[in-house]
């Protein structure tokens, strides 16, 4: 049987035999091949998801191996950043190869229909997610000096997540879901503004602030300019995060700073010494929001 034969094979299974969400799966590729005296065999095996009828168009285009891997090579050979400086081998392989693993990161979303960055690691491969927006914007602002066009499509992603009050998701998930984790963290919003600002300034493309962008849901059929969303990015943070008594943005459930969540999370005041910056942290619970001042320890 030919590898199309076995993908409708697998697409038409009954709803009732394929996998359910709770189950204990394995996904085991496998094939039995026989080999002579001094016979080589090279076995190639590729999985993934789409629509029924994606598959076979994937593997119609990756047949010629030979070709797919020159083309590959070359497009990497003009993409790679060159490090030009003393001496250094060491950093030069560091600064390609770093690079590399980031770009080589980039998916495609289907629900959006734009590539991005995922974080990877144990948010894409353990739990299933892709998260956070911190993360996508932290990436977008480095692809902005070497690959402009995935540094607009990253920012579009998040602002296509972004709901018409202006939050935005602190992951997705599956087909077009979001917000499936606990995490309601207070700095998301100043990283969307930080991250279309930097790319704006370093690459002078002020045209993709009137670019339309869908909020989320994209079914709705709502849009807004980029600069639509970013000024509803900071009336949330500013009515809906709010303001503490102190001057300073509410913590809520944290921010960037994972350490912070157990603490945000239990209604009692600490006073605890931050290990690299050694600051004084004071928090104080008030209407669902946590309140936190800094003072540098000497």
């Amino acid at each position: 049987m030919n590898c199309s034969e076995e993908l409708r094979k697998i697409s038409l299974q009954p709803r009732s035999r394929k996998l359910k969400e709770n189950d204990h799966n394995c996904l085991v590729l496998r094939r039995e091949v026989n080999l002579g005296p001094g016979e080589t065999k090279t076995l190639r095996f590729m999985f993934g998801y789409g629509k029924a009828s994606t598959p076979e168009k994937i593997i119609k285009g990756i047949k010629n191996q030979e070709r797919l891997f020159n083309s590959t090579i070359e497009y990497w050979k003009g993409r790679l950043p060159q490090y030009h400086g003393p001496p250094d081998n060491y950093l030069s392989r560091e600064v390609q190869w770093s690079y590399y693993c980031l770009e080589a990161l980039t998916l495609i979303d289907g629900y959006y229909n734009t590539r991005f960055i995922p974080q990877g690691g144990n948010y894409a491969y353990a739990w299933g997610m892709h998260g956070a927006t911190r993360d996508f914007a932290a990436y977008a602002q480095t692809m902005a000096f070497y690959n402009p066009e995935l540094a607009r499509s990253q920012l579009r992603l998040m602002m296509m997540g972004q709901d018409p009050d202006g939050r935005l998701f602190y992951e997705m998930t599956g087909y077009g879901k979001k917000n499936q984790w606990i995490y309601r963290p207070s700095d998301l919003d100043l990283w969307l503004i930080w991250a279309v600002t930097d790319y704006v300034l370093i690459t002078r493309d002020f045209d993709f602030l009137d670019e339309k962008v869908p909020f989320y849901p994209v079914a709705s059929g709502e849009s807004a300019t980029v600069y639509e969303h970013m000024r509803r990015s900071q009336e949330h943070l500013i009515d809906k995060v709010g303001i503490g008594k102190h001057g300073l943005i509410r913590l809520m459930l944290s921010d960037w700073n994972d350490e912070m969540t157990f603490l945000t999370a239990r209604n009692n005041l600490f006073d605890t010494f931050s290990i690299f910056s050694q600051f004084r942290i004071s928090f104080e619970y008030k209407s669902h929001h946590w309140t936190y001042c800094c003072f540098p320890v000497f």
